[in-house]
């Protein structure tokens, strides 16, 4: 069963959440943006309207995340001391404890997600590199990991665009990942994703290298103004020379942010920020967030 020692430590984070959120500040804020609300002119004006809804929506959002882990936090406490008089299942404490825990780190994670536009739903397009089928696949399965991981987390996962690869897998798909802090999730996945294995199109089994680049962007609603400055605008042109796959890959090892191993040995290690793991069969089966969580700690939300 879990210890003394164990909550105090899960009760100083969530102390620290208090602190760093500004839960009180943002109570007494609510108050104020709720009581607008109720002026008869309030939707006179409705993109301001709007405008001031979100951020009521915004404040409600941390302040019930907040009094849930609390509230969740007491309850734990009781079971642990009912189960020290032996009222209780000792599982059953070690159980709500580590539910508890998820959602501290969780709420801790959120809280690095503070652009304005990091609440935002995401659209993801996966790209196949060189390699034709083997590439193609990998797109597949980088598909299939990032659907996971939506599902998993709650969020609602829309096609926009697909295009299928000649043999296998898929050249080329763009998807609406839907819900808060999406974006904010993904926005970290931006570049090129390269897997190494046995490839199982290869009679020969040998070992193949692939790439597949993915790019995140937000998808804006109406009360975010984007405002481009055409100085800030410049174009490059891109000439296919002869060396052909030689230039792709020089391209795509430049921006390179994930390796994913398969074989001799099973790693996925990130590039930027260090973070790793064996555990392959997980992370492409959705269990992206330690690698969210790195690169947030790192670069900031």
């Amino acid at each position: 069963m879990i210890n003394q020692e164990q909550l105090k430590a899960i009760q100083k984070r969530i102390s620290a959440i208090q602190d760093y959120l500004k839960i009180n500040e943002k109570r007494s804020q609510l108050s104020e943006e709720e009581l607008k609300t109720q002026d008869p002119d309030f939707w006179n004006d409705s993109k301001k309207a709007e405008l001031q809804m979100k951020s009521i929506r915004s404040l409600k959002y941390w302040i019930d995340a907040f009094d849930t882990l609390n509230s969740e936090f007491e309850d734990v406490e009781i079971l642990y001391e009912f189960a020290k008089e032996g009222e209780g299942e000792e599982d059953e404490v070690d159980r709500q404890f580590t539910i508890l825990s998820d959602k501290v780190e969780e709420l801790e994670l959120k809280n690095m997600l503070s652009s304005e536009e990091d609440s935002l739903s995401a659209v993801l397009q996966i790209t196949a590199g060189a390699g034709g089928t083997e590439s193609c696949d990998w797109a597949s399965m980088l598909m299939r990991m990032y659907t996971m991981w939506a599902q998993k987390n709650g969020y609602k996962v829309k096609e926009l665009n697909y295009q299928g690869g000649d043999v296998a897998g898929v050249k080329t798909v763009t998807m609406e990942i839907d819900g808060e802090f999406a974006f904010g999730y993904l926005k970290g996945e931006n570049g090129v994703h390269r897997l190494v294995r046995i490839s199982p199109f290869d009679s020969n089994a040998k070992r193949h290298t692939s790439f597949v680049s993915v790019y995140v962007y937000p998808l804006v609603d109406d009360t975010i103004e984007i405002h481009v400055n055409p100085a800030d605008i410049s174009w490059e042109t891109f000439r296919s020379g002869g060396a052909g796959g030689q230039n792709v890959n020089k391209v795509e090892t430049g921006s390179q942010i994930r390796n994913y191993v398969m074989h001799p040995y099973k790693l996925i290690k990130d590039v930027r920020t260090g973070h790793e793991t064996g555990n392959v069969d997980a992370v492409m089966d959705g269990d992206l967030n330690k690698f969210f969580k790195a690169f947030l700690m790192m670069y900031g939300g």
